[in-house]
């Protein structure tokens, strides 16, 4: 289901350009997953893309603690 969900967001990345909830939806999907830094990594772009998108911020910070970084 999220592979899924991680396809069709690809494609709507392509067509759609950078919009953060891509990306932030994209880091939710990874972290289903289990796939943390990945998770990490889109949730960052989101907040870079947009930078007063919150549910980025929140993803970004979900995602450092779970990694336990801290600083």
């Amino acid at each position: 289901m999220f592979e899924r969900a991680l396809e069709d967001l690809s494609t709507a990345m392509l067509k759609g350009g950078r919009i953060p909830e891509i990306y932030n939806n994209r880091g939710a999907c990874y972290r289903r997953l289990g796939k943390i830094e990945e998770a990490e990594r889109e949730y960052k772009m989101s907040t870079e893309v947009g930078p007063d998108y919150v549910d980025g911020h929140l993803g970004y910070s979900f995602c450092l603690l779970q990694q336990e970084k801290y600083e």
